[in-house]
């Protein structure tokens, strides 16, 4: 016969045991080989008592307590963890946004983007590709909708895309496109593609990256050579590698590209442009 004695530790310092007999028939311990081995275990005492079905009952009601807690969602469950930040949560809001001024805007934006139905996401994951695609083109045409009829400036409506968080075709149109035109345009580039591209009548992207260079912008192998007597270039990707690759809004989208490549004129390379 041997006896295991087992000790419960409770939150509130209660010691309980429970002893249980393992009984053996002569013979047939544990560590005989012969025979057929028979055992019993036989419980002699301990058992609830009211102290453990309240420190049990105490242990449920922290469970359901966090249950209820995981079961938070979205920006409440982000409500439920700033209330327990040691430190002013809107301080660290204008901190983050960089100035009260930006905290205001964005605060403000964001609340006109919470509101409206049309840019809910709230069955993004449940659709498939052809109906996201939908969607997407849907809530970029009301985002524009909206920024007109509201007549929000580009820092406004460029709140206004990001928080729409919803990649579409005029993320690459507004965020290298537009800038693009801008930064190396000449004024009469400028004055003629601007206006189309600000009011949407063209959808640019942004074709940089080849099949074999990405990053590596010297090393872009597509040509455009200059034709004088049509005063047109020829945009011409002369190997595997040089295939304009990952083009986002180019295969369906797009009415308009920003191309790089190397610039040849009178038989001469005069690099990427």
């Amino acid at each position: 016969m041997c006896v295991c004695i087992c000790f419960f530790h409770t939150n509130n310092g209660i010691e309980l045991q429970s002893r249980w007999v393992c009984c053996f028939p002569k013979g047939g311990g544990a560590s005989h080989s012969g025979g057929k081995k028979q055992n019993t275990a036989v419980r002699t005492e301990g058992g609830p008592t009211t102290q453990t079905e309240e420190a049990i009952g105490r242990k449920r009601k922290r469970k359901d307590t966090r249950t209820a807690q995981n079961k938070i969602e979205g920006v409440d469950h982000l409500a439920f963890e700033r209330n327990k930040a040691q430190f002013d949560v809107n301080d660290m809001k204008i901190v983050w946004a960089g100035s009260h001024q930006e905290f205001v805007l964005s605060d403000q934006i964001s609340r006109l983007v919470a509101r409206d139905p049309v840019f809910q996401k709230d069955n993004r994951t449940a659709l498939d590709r052809k109906e996201l695609f939908k969607n997407t083109l849907r809530k970029a045409a009301h985002a524009w909708k909206r920024i007109i009829e509201l007549r929000l400036n580009e820092q406004e409506a460029s709140k206004v895309r990001t928080f729409v968080d919803q990649p579409a075709f005029t993320d690459i149109h507004w965020v290298m496109f537009v800038p693009t035109i801008k930064g190396q345009g000449t004024d009469e580039q400028q004055e003629k593609w601007l206006p189309l591209a600000n009011n949407m009548q063209i959808i640019g992207c942004y074709a940089q990256t080849e099949l074999g260079h990405g990053s590596n912008v010297q090393g872009l192998e597509t040509t455009a050579t200059f034709d004088p007597k049509t005063d047109e270039f020829i945009i011409h990707s002369p190997t595997l590698t040089s295939s304009k690759w990952w083009t986002g809004g180019l295969g369906k989208i797009s009415t308009h590209a920003i191309v790089y490549a190397r610039l040849i004129t009178d038989g001469h390379d005069h690099g990427v442009h």
